[in-house]
Parts: structure tokens; sequence; C-alpha cells
């Protein structure tokens, strides 16, 4: 009984850390957009200032 009480909590476990590992993926590719359109706007910036 107490067997497979642990192998359920153990399957538990492991969906719950594919799961937090996927949505902790999808944020850090959100993140690494972010920084790039922030990077690529100070580019645009950057190319601005030395027409000017």
């Amino acid at each position: 009984m107490a067997l497979v009480l642990v192998t359920q909590m153990r399957k538990g476990a492991v969906r719950g850390y594919w799961l937090a590992a996927g949505s902790l993926s999808k944020c850090i590719m959100q993140m690494q957009k972010f920084v790039e359109l922030r990077n690529r706007d100070d580019n645009d910036d950057g190319h601005r200032n030395s027409l000017n």
C-alpha cells in the first residue's frame, strides 16, 4: 500500500517537474526575446546618433 503511494507521488512529482520545466523554458524564451528587442532598439538609437 505504501509502495503504491510512493510510486504515485513520484509520478506526480515527475509530472510537476516537467510542467515547471516547460513553463520555466517558456519564461526564459520570452525574456530572451524581450532582451533581443531591447538590444535592437539600443542599436537603432546608436545608428541614429552616429548619423546625426
